[in-house]
C-alpha cells in the first residue's frame, strides 16, 4: 500500500519543524523560554490537526461503510504519527531545555535521545506511564498533558464510537 502525497508531506513536515527548531536554538536567536513556549504552541496547532483529522476520518469511515480491519489500519497509521509528533516534540524541548524531562541519561547521543522520547511517546499514549521519564518544566508538562488527552479522544471516542455510529447510519438511510 502506497501512502498518498498528504501522508508524506505531514511527516516531512513535522521533521523539517524540528529541524527549524534546531537551527533557531543553534543561532540562539531566541531566549530558551520563547523557544519551549513555539514548541508548546506548534504541538497544540498539531493537536488540534490530529483531532479534526481523526474526527473526519471517522465521519468519511462511517459513511463509507469501509471495513473494520480499514479503519484500524487507518487509524493505527494516525496513532503512530501522533505518537511520532510528540516524540519530536519532546525531543526539541529537551534539546532547548535539558531541565524540561527527568529520566534522561546524559551520556545518550542523539539517537538514544530520540528512542527514549518515542518510548515515552508510545508509553504515554498508551496510558502506561512506568515513570522512568518525566516531565519537569510547565511546556513539558502540558506537552504530556496535550498527548494524553489526544489519545484518550482518540482511543475512548473515536475507536470505540466506530462501531455504534455505522450502526447509527446504518439505521438513518434505512
Amino acid at each position: 500500500m502506497t501512502f498518498p502525497k498528504r501522508e508524506i508531506a505531514e511527516f516531512a513536515t513535522l521533521f523539517v519543524v524540528a529541524f527549524l527548531f534546531k537551527i533557531v536554538f543553534a543561532q540562539a536567536w531566541f531566549s530558551v523560554q520563547t523557544l519551549a513556549v513555539f514548541i508548546t504552541i506548534w504541538a497544540f496547532l498539531k493537536s488540534i490537526y490530529f483531532i479534526f483529522e481523526n474526527s473526519t476520518q471517522l465521519l468519511i469511515a462511517t459513511s463509507e461503510d469501509i471495513a473494520y480491519h480499514r479503519f484500524l489500519f487507518l487509524m493505527t497509521y494516525n496513532i503512530g504519527q501522533m505518537t511520532l509528533s510528540f516524540a519530536v516534540d519532546f525531543f526539541c524541548l529537551y534539546e532547548v531545555d535539558t531541565r524540561s524531562f527527568v529520566g534522561v541519561m546524559p551520556e545518550f547521543g542523539t539517537f538514544e535521545k530520540a528512542f527514549e522520547f518515542f518510548y515515552f511517546s508510545v508509553l504515554n499514549f498508551t496510558f502506561f506511564g512506568y515513570g522512568d521519564l518525566m516531565p519537569a518544566t510547565v511546556p513539558a508538562k502540558i506537552l504530556v498533558l496535550m498527548e494524553v488527552i489526544i489519545a484518550f479522544l482518540t482511543i475512548i471516542f473515536i475507536l470505540s464510537d466506530f462501531i455504534s455510529m455505522k450502526d447509527s447510519l446504518k439505521k438513518l438511510k434505512k
